[in-house]
C-alpha cells in the first residue's frame, strides 16, 4: 500500500512539473507583455476588440451598463455583438487593468490554461507522460493560434483554450452521467459560449459529437446496457439547454441579432461560406511551414489568403509521431483521432472538394460561418493526440526491443529523407528555371502576397522566394535526420531512454517557440497610443461639436495605405473619440442599413457589404439618403461641391467637408413592394 501511495506521489509531482513546463514555456513566449509591459499588435486588436472593449469598460466606469453603440454605423446593439464578449467573466478583469495590455494578459492566460487542460485531456487517453506533456504542447503552441498573434483575436484564443475542457466534461457526462457532471457540463457550455466566438464552440460540439458516436459503437459492441445510452444522451442534451439558458443573456440576443445580417440571414451564399478555403497545394505548409514565404516578413507569396487561415502546423517531430503512429498503431481506438484529422482537411479545402459543400448543404449552421480553413483549429486538437499516441507507440517499442517495428520507422523516414534531399538538390541545380517560373506567372497576372499587381520582373522578390524555398526544404530534411538520431538514441541507450523520451516535448517546444516568435507583435506602452489614437485635429473639432450629426469617411479615405497618415479613421478608431459615424467595422452588419447604403449610391440593395460598408461613390449619393443618415461632415482627400460646404483642411492634406441638412433620429421609409421610399419618417 506505502508503494502504491508513494507512485501516486510521484506520478502528482511529474504531473505538478509538466505543468510548470506548460507554464515556463508559454511565459517565455509572451515575457515582453509580462515583464516589460509591452502592448501586442494586431489589426483586429487594435481596430476593432480595443475600441468596442474601451468603450464597454468606459460605459460600465461611468455607471452605464450599454446595450446600444450610438458611434458606429449610426448605432449598432452592444450585447448582441457576440465578439464583444459582454459577459466574460475574464474581461471584467479590464475594470483594473489597462486595456491594451490586458489582452496580451488574456493571451497568455488562455493559452496556458489551454495547455494545461490539455494535458488533462489527454492523460484520459495517452498513458506515458511525455507523450501527454507533448500532446498539450503542441496544442497549447500549434500554428492556427500562434499565427493569429499577428492579427489579434482574443475571442479565438478564449474559445480555443476552452475547447478541451468542454470536450473532456462531456465525455464524463457520456461516461457517468450524474447531476454533478450535468452541472459542470452545463457551466462549462454557457462560459463557451460567453468566451465570444461562435464558430470554435460550433466546431466543437461536432467534435465532441463524432466522438460520442464512435464510443457509442463501441461500448453497445462492449455490452453496455441500451438504457444507460439514453440516460446519457438525455444529460448531454439538458446539460448543453441549460447551458444555453445560463448563457441566454448573451445567446439569445447574438442569434437574435445574426438572423438579421447582411451576410449570414437565412444562410449565407455558398462562395461567401466558402471564403477562406485552404487550397490543396497549401496542406504542405502544415509541415514545411515557410515553404511559399515567411508571412512575418511579407514575403509569403503563394496564396491572397491569409497564411494563418489556412496553416495547421504543429511542429516537424509532431508529423512524424503521427507517420510512426499510422506505422505502427495496434489500437483500434485510436483511429477516431486519425479519421477526425481527414475530415477537418477535407473540410478545410472549402470549395475545393465536395465534402465542405456537404456539411454546408445538411450540416446546419455550416452555410453561417466562412473560413472553412478554420476547422484546423479541431484538427491541431485532434493531431495532437495523435501526435502523443505516435509518441508513446514509440516508446513501448523501445521497451519491447521490437526490431521489426523499428526497421519500419526508420526505412519510412528514409525514404522520405531521399525525396526531400533530392527536392533540396533540384532546387539548388535549377535555380535560374525556379527564378523563371516565377517570372512567367507574374507575366500571366498572378499575384504577390501584398495583394498589389505587378507588371514587371521583381528580382529581388523572387529571389526571396527562391531562398525560402530551398531553406525550407533543407531545414525539413535536418528535422528527419534529428529524428532519426533521437529514435537511434531511444534504442540504443536504454539506460538513457528517460530522459531521451523527456528531451521530445523540450525540442518541440523550442520549434514552436522559434516558429511563433514571428508572429508576436509588441509595442512599447509609450507611444502606443499616439500611434493608434493620436491626438488628432480632426477629432478635437469634430468633439467640440455637441449638436447631433454624423461623420461620413468614404472609401478613399480609409484605405489601407492611408492608415499610418489617419489611424483616428480606420475603422473603428472614432469610436475612441465617441464621434458618430456612418460605418465601422463588424463581422456582422444590418441587412437593412445594408441595403440603405447600397440604394443611395445607385447600387443593387444586395450588393456585398464587407466588413466595412462599401462608401465610394459619397459626393454623387442620393442626397435624401445623407440627410436621414444625419450626415453633418465629410471627410475626403479630394475637393467636392455641394450640397457639400469646405469646413477644414488639416496639415495632412485631408478635407473636412460639412452638411447642413442632415435629420437626426429619422429613417428612411420603406415600401411594400420592397423599394424605398423617397420621403423620411420619424
Amino acid at each position: 500500500m506505502q508503494n502504491g501511495n508513494e507512485s501516486r506521489v510521484s506520478d502528482r509531482r511529474v504531473d505538478w512539473l509538466c505543468l510548470l513546463f506548460l507554464l515556463a514555456v508559454n511565459t517565455f513566449y509572451y515575457r515582453r507583455i509580462l515583464f516589460l509591459g509591452e502592448i501586442p499588435e494586431g489589426n483586429d486588436l487594435q481596430y476593432q476588440y480595443f475600441a468596442w472593449k474601451n468603450f464597454f469598460i468606459s460605459s460600465l466606469k461611468e455607471g452605464i451598463f450599454p446595450f446600444w453603440n450610438p458611434y458606429i454605423f449610426s448605432g449598432s446593439p452592444v450585447i448582441h455583438e457576440i465578439l464583444a464578449a459582454c459577459f466574460y467573466p475574464f474581461d471584467y478583469l479590464f475594470l483594473i487593468l489597462p486595456i491594451p495590455w490586458g489582452f496580451g494578459l488574456s493571451y497568455w492566460f488562455h493559452l496556458t490554461l489551454g495547455g494545461f487542460l490539455f494535458y488533462w485531456l489527454a492523460g484520459q487517453f495517452i498513458d506515458l507522460k511525455p507523450a501527454r506533456l507533448l500532446a498539450a504542447t503542441a496544442y497549447m503552441l500549434s500554428a492556427p493560434v500562434l499565427t493569429r498573434m499577428g492579427e489579434g483575436v482574443p475571442t479565438m484564443n478564449q474559445t480555443y483554450a476552452l475547447t478541451p475542457l468542454f470536450f473532456v466534461v462531456g465525455k464524463f457526462l457520456y461516461e457517468n452521467p450524474s447531476l454533478r457532471w450535468l452541472g459542470c457540463f452545463s457551466w462549462v457550455c454557457a462560459l463557451f459560449v460567453y468566451a465570444g466566438h461562435p464558430q470554435i464552440p460550433f466546431m466543437a460540439v461536432q467534435l465532441l459529437a463524432a466522438y460520442l458516436l464512435y464510443r457509442t459503437v463501441a461500448d453497445y459492441r462492449g455490452g453496455r446496457p441500451s438504457g444507460e445510452f439514453l440516460r446519457a444522451y438525455l444529460f448531454l442534451l439538458l446539460g448543453g439547454f441549460l447551458g444555453l439558458a445560463i448563457a441566454a443573456p448573451q445567446a439569445f440576443p447574438f442569434l437574435e441579432y445574426a438572423s438579421f445580417s447582411a451576410t449570414r440571414a437565412g444562410g449565407a451564399k455558398y462562395m461567401f461560406a466558402a471564403e477562406g478555403s485552404l487550397p490543396p497545394t497549401h496542406l504542405i505548409t502544415s509541415v514545411i511551414p515557410f515553404l511559399f514565404g515567411d508571412p512575418s516578413d511579407k514575403s509569403y507569396w503563394r496564396s491572397l489568403i491569409p497564411f494563418h487561415e489556412t496553416c495547421g502546423y504543429l511542429g516537424a517531430f509532431c508529423f512524424f509521431f503521427t507517420l510512426a503512429w499510422l506505422v505502427l498503431s495496434k489500437r483500434k481506438g485510436t483511429w477516431i483521432w486519425f479519421t477526425i484529422v481527414v475530415a477537418t482537411i477535407f473540410l478545410a479545402m472549402g470549395h475545393y472538394t465536395p465534402v465542405h459543400r456537404f456539411f454546408y448543404e445538411a450540416v446546419p449552421g455550416w452555410d453561417r460561418f466562412r473560413q472553412p480553413a478554420r476547422s484546423f483549429f479541431i484538427l491541431a486538437f485532434a493531431g495532437s493526440l495523435l501526435a502523443g499516441y505516435g509518441f508513446q507507440r514509440l516508446g513501448q517499442l523501445a521497451e519491447e526491443e521490437d526490431r521489426g517495428g523499428g526497421r519500419r520507422i526508420f526505412m519510412l523516414l528514409g525514404v522520405l529523407l531521399l525525396l526531400v534531399t533530392a527536392g533540396v538538390f533540384y532546387t539548388a541545380l535549377h535555380k535560374q528555371d525556379i527564378l523563371q517560373g516565377f517570372s512567367d506567372d507574374m507575366n500571366r497576372g498572378w499575384r504577390l502576397g501584398t495583394g498589389q499587381e505587378e507588371d514587371r520582373y521583381s528580382p529581388e522578390n523572387f529571389l526571396h522566394r527562391y531562398t525560402n524555398l530551398l531553406a525550407s526544404l533543407s531545414m525539413f530534411a535536418v528535422w528527419i535526420i534529428l529524428f532519426l538520431g533521437w529514435f537511434f538514441s531511444l534504442l540504443k541507450f536504454p539506460e538513457h531512454r528517460r530522459w531521451i523520451l523527456w528531451a521530445a516535448p523540450v525540442v518541440l517546444a523550442i520549434v514552436l517557440l522559434l516558429f511563433g516568435s514571428r508572429f508576436l507583435e509588441t509595442h512599447a506602452k509609450e507611444g502606443w497610443e499616439e500611434r493608434y489614437y493620436p491626438d488628432s485635429e480632426l477629432m478635437a473639432l469634430l468633439q467640440e461639436q455637441t449638436d447631433e450629426g454624423r461623420l461620413i469617411i468614404p472609401d478613399n479615405a480609409l484605405h489601407w495605405g492611408m492608415r499610418e497618415r489617419e489611424p483616428e479613421l480606420y475603422p473603428n478608431g472614432p469610436l475612441y473619440y465617441r464621434v458618430r459615424v456612418v460605418r465601422g467595422y463588424n463581422p456582422t452588419i444590418l441587412l437593412h442599413y445594408s441595403q440603405f447604403i447600397n440604394v443611395i449610391q445607385g447600387r443593387d440593395p444586395d450588393t456585398f457589404p464587407g466588413g466595412l460598408l462599401f462608401l465610394n461613390d459619397i459626393p454623387n449619393a442620393d442626397t435624401m439618403g445623407l440627410r436621414v443618415l444625419g450626415v453633418k461632415h465629410l471627410v475626403e482627400w479630394n475637393q467636392v461641391g455641394a450640397p457639400f460646404v469646405p469646413e477644414k483642411k488639416f496639415s495632412n492634406g485631408l478635407l473636412l467637408y460639412r452638411f447642413d441638412q442632415g435629420l437626426p433620429r429619422v429613417f428612411r421609409a420603406r415600401e411594400a413592394d420592397n423599394d424605398w421610399g423617397l420621403e423620411p419618417i420619424e
